[in-house]
Parts: C-alpha cells; sequence; structure tokens
C-alpha cells in the first residue's frame, strides 16, 4: 500500500492516490483551508471535516458533514506521530517513524490479527527527529490514516458505505 502525491487539481486542494502496487485502491482530497477531506473508494464517498482538539493541538475529531462526530485520532506528541485512532468502538495503534518515506504501520490487536504497512510519500518529508510537526502536516496524515483505517474496515464507517441514492417508497 502507498499513498502518493498527485497533481494538484486546484492550488488548495490535494490530491494522494491510494495504489496497492498497480491497483488503484482510494483518492483522498484534502483541503486543508477548510480543514476537511473526500475519500473515495470503489463508487463510495466519505465526506468529513477535522477539528483540533485536545490541550496540547495532538488530536483531531472527524466529523461528517452534518457535524455528527465519526470518529477522532491522537497522536502521541508532534515530535513522533505515533498515535491511536478510535472509530466504531474500533481503537488502532498506529506508529509513523520520522524517516523520509513516511511509513506507517497499523499494530495488531483484537481487530487487526496481522503487521499492516503502508508509505505515504509526501513532497515535503518529515522534519528530523529534534524537530516538531506542523499542526497542517499532523492534520494531512491524520486524514491519510482514516482513509487507512476505511481501506482495513469498510464497514467501520457507514456514512461512507453508500453508492447513489436510494428511495424508499410507501
Amino acid at each position: 500500500m502507498k499513498w502518493s502525491s498527485t497533481d494538484n487539481e486546484k492550488h488548495t486542494i490535494e490530491r494522494f492516490d491510494l495504489m496497492e502496487g498497480l491497483s488503484w485502491e482510494m483518492v483522498l482530497r484534502y483541503n486543508p483551508v477548510q480543514h476537511s477531506g473526500r475519500l473515495e473508494r470503489h463508487n463510495n464517498h466519505l465526506l468529513f471535516f477535522t477539528e483540533q482538539a485536545g490541550l496540547w493541538g495532538n488530536k483531531f475529531l472527524f466529523e461528517n458533514e452534518y457535524g455528527v462526530e465519526i470518529g477522532k485520532i491522537s497522536f502521541d506528541n508532534q515530535q513522533n506521530l505515533d498515535g491511536t485512532i478510535l472509530i466504531d468502538r474500533k481503537k488502532m495503534s498506529f506508529k509513523i517513524p520520522l524517516n523520509k518515506a513516511g511509513d506507517v504501520f497499523f499494530v495488531p490487536n483484537k481487530f487487526l490479527r496481522q503487521d499492516f504497512h503502508s508509505t505515504i510519500e509526501v513532497e515535503n518529508p518529515l522534519p528530523a527527529a529534534d524537530k516538531k510537526v506542523s499542526a497542517g502536516q499532523a492534520e494531512k496524515y491524520a486524514c491519510m490514516i482514516l482513509g487507512l483505517f476505511w481501506w482495513l474496515f469498510p464497514e467501520s464507517i457507514p456514512e461512507a458505505n453508500k453508492s447513489g441514492v436510494s428511495l424508499a417508497l410507501h
């Protein structure tokens, strides 16, 4: 798995493709100005907004387009991007070593039985170990980790598993 930065459609929106070998799995369109993201996976879409929280600014809440919280992520600190993501009562720990490759490792637990690894290719690599990660970089990584979580557990985000419009006639 690898998140790759692609040409930006607009100057404010960053686009990332999640690839498994040559197979396209997901697209993330991240808007740092509006603190929002759009994930697209096999005709399913998820629009979400991020809100920075926590005393140290190391937590982000994910909300759907109606302002309902769908999950949260917290980084242990902003010198390393290790942390946890919690969605639908599934809590996963992850590790992002501070290196140029931007590797993400999900730690196995009762929900994930084996190691899961992904690479994030970004234009500006993470800073050296003695520097802090900016809030903007942390938010971008939070959005990518949300995408990886949805890829691993598609049933965990019911808002995203709707393709098209369904009508109920009575």
